[in-house]
């Protein structure tokens, strides 16, 4: 109850009724009938009225609605699985290299490495990033030859927060016929219960832009998580629906990931790593010789891994992790 208070009070109104505008013109249901049915959704399935946009709720009966994980629930299980004095191991990306180093299988630095200087020489072209970053905003490419010497790269790279710095990715052959603007990356939400349970998965895919991340202008496409098969059409946050790729033609649906069952070994490593936090979105990028680490967050995304597509089945992932937690939630 004290959840849904907090969202009351903060809840951005404009936004709020101009959700009600778009799904009244898609769904042709009455504005009054969509206020109702997503204050009674969120009242009973603790979704907030982004979820029921998104997921797309208004199509869907009280059964299929219990099925998703939703902003509410996703609290709720951040809350109980990972303990909050440890979660900024995971918000800070200089923290999550360092302790995945393994996993990450190129090279990297950061403001305030005194091999930093090394790095810059050695990589003419690099990803440059906040390391307290979100949704893939702030992230540049970085080319050396842009800059008059060392010193002048790196009062750029401190004046603009961008902290840490990473050689760039060479995403699989495969994955890069689909979309080569960008890194192409795998979310894998885990939540670790005595072993790794899989509970929801996604191909995320640029659309343009050099990062894929959805909520800057890329796509989703749903994957099974025990066999890495994309399993539906891409869609985009405005509900764009991708049966190919716009750019590249690619068919998206079907495609099968390379390195799967190398990728969930990998993740399983991981989990054991950081006992403490227990549930944890994983973003995998596949290159020629296998999965690399791109970030790891410990605020798993709720809507991303169970977009809705056309003629899918309509179930989301509570069903995975009630059987990963041995219990409902």
């Amino acid at each position: 109850m004290k959840y849904i208070l907090n969202r009351i009070i903060r809840m951005d109104y404009n936004n709020f009724f101009a959700i009600i505008k778009k799904i009244k013109k898609t769904s042709k249901k009455s504005g009054i009938y969509i206020f109702f049915d997503i204050v009674f959704t969120g009242l009973r399935f603790k979704a907030g009225y982004m979820d029921y946009y998104l997921l797309k709720m208004y199509e869907m009966n009280n059964k299929e609605k219990s099925t998703y994980l939703v902003r509410g629930k996703n609290n709720e299980l951040v809350n109980k699985l990972n303990k909050k004095a440890d979660i900024h191991i995971l918000n800070n990306k200089i923290e999550t290299n360092k302790l995945f180093n393994k996993y990450l299988k190129r090279d990297w630095s950061y403001i305030g490495d005194p091999h930093i200087d090394l790095f810059l020489k050695k990589h003419s072209r690099f990803i440059a990033k906040p390391s307290d970053g979100q949704c893939g905003k702030g992230i540049e490419i970085i080319e050396t030859k842009k800059f008059k010497s060392t010193k002048a790269l790196l009062e750029y790279l401190k004046n603009n927060n961008l902290d840490l710095v990473e050689e760039l990715i060479k995403q699989h052959k495969e994955i890069a016929k689909i979309n080569n603007s960008s890194v192409n990356t795998i979310r894998i939400v885990s939540i670790y219960n005595y072993k790794t349970f899989y509970i929801g998965a996604c191909m995320r895919i640029g659309n343009g832009n050099f990062v894929d991340n959805f909520e800057s202008g890329g796509m989703t496409a749903k994957v099974d998580p025990e066999k890495g098969i994309v399993l539906s059409p891409a869609i985009d946050k405005v509900g764009n629906i991708y049966y190919n790729h716009p750019k590249t033609k690619t068919k998206i649906e079907g495609f099968k990931i390379p390195f799967y069952e190398e990728t969930l070994k990998m993740i399983a490593e991981m989990t054991k790593m950081v006992p403490t936090l227990r549930y944890v979105g994983w973003d995998i990028s596949i290159t020629p010789k296998g999965p690399v680490l791109v970030e790891a967050n410990p605020l798993p995304g709720s809507q991303i891994t169970q977009m809705p597509y056309p003629n899918g089945k309509k179930e989301g992932c509570m069903p995975k992790i009630n059987e990963a937690l041995n219990y409902k939630i």
